[in-house]
């Protein structure tokens, strides 16, 4: 195998206005915010119950934080993310290790009516800012683009 696979999809809400701060270790921009996706299913006895699961999410970059999360994502965006999943270690304030896991945004795509279809991916970021890019595959336009010759 060439690569180890590490890819997560989510829709979702935000949930609070994004923090935007610089790191002081990477000294770079970087937007922090919650998402939360909510499933609904029927229980055996007929009842209807909603679970809601809530993601912590992180992009980097200056241009990808100011063209996209500062002026567009707010509190209650509805939102697709795609990124990879990312384990976390910190010590908090009483000096205890904490654990977490966060989504680091490989690309954002605003779901909202106002802006909605817009996205933004680190291959529209200057430098590297992740460990890998994204592309956006279209659909072909019309039916001679296709091979009569392929046997399937």
């Amino acid at each position: 195998m060439s690569g180890d696979i590490n890819v997560f999809v989510v829709d979702g809400y935000v949930g609070a206005d994004p923090q935007i701060s610089i790191a002081p270790e990477q000294k770079a921009t970087r937007a922090r915010f919650r998402i939360a996706t909510t499933r609904k299913f029927q229980k055996e006895s007929g009842e209807i119950v909603e679970y809601t699961e809530w993601f912590s999410v992180i992009c980097w970059g200056e241009a990808y934080v100011e063209k996209l999360v500062q002026p567009y994502v707010k509190k209650g965006s509805f939102l697709q993310i795609m990124g990879r999943v990312q384990n976390t270690r910190w010590t908090d304030q009483d000096g205890i290790e904490r654990f977490g896991v966060e989504i680091v945004a490989d690309r954002i795509d605003l779901l909202d009516k106002v802006g909605a279809g817009s996205s933004y991916g680190s291959e529209d970021l200057p430098g590297d800012h992740s460990t890998s890019g994204t592309e956006t595959y279209e659909a072909a336009s019309s039916t001679s683009d296709y091979d009569d010759e392929i046997p399937f």
